[in-house]
């Protein structure tokens, strides 16, 4: 069975939502970047870049604390990107991309999607439903 769904994130972001068999598939349509704080996903995807091409900003926790840095991802690129991997688009060359995901959703445990900010240097964290950030706890 085949399925389709239009989502309107803000004035700069739709999604078309596919269901395809047991593939869960979205094309994302953005006109500017996001807006807000870096953020997570539910679920591991693999993302396709079919037109514009973003610059994404990538951060990671590393020995001596938390860093970003900038990618940039052109036409016809693919990645995976974990669903812990914190992001957020900051800027688009061309004016607008559209990119196909592939969700990895079967058998994964859903996670509760996350926003992030880094505060004089500690980063803190909500639910997507949450209003109030938290410190988020060292790593073990």
């Amino acid at each position: 069975m085949t399925t389709a769904d239009i989502e309107r994130m803000n004035e700069r972001f739709a999604k078309l939502h596919l269901g395809v068999g047991k593939f869960a598939i979205t094309l994302h349509h953005f006109t500017g970047p996001d807006v807000g704080d870096p953020h997570d996903h539910p679920y591991p995807f693999t993302t396709t870049i079919l037109a514009g091409g973003y610059v994404e900003e990538v951060w990671r926790r590393g020995k001596d604390g938390w860093s970003s840095r900038l990618v940039h991802r052109e036409v016809g690129s693919s990645h995976r990107v974990g669903a812990s991997s914190i992001h957020r688009i900051v800027a688009l060359p061309q004016g607008e991309c559209v990119t196909s995901v592939v969700w990895h959703a079967e058998g994964a445990r859903r996670r509760e999607p996350r926003f992030y900010r880094l505060r004089r240097g500690v980063m803190q964290s909500r639910r997507w439903d949450e209003p109030r950030f938290r410190k988020m706890p060292p790593r073990p």
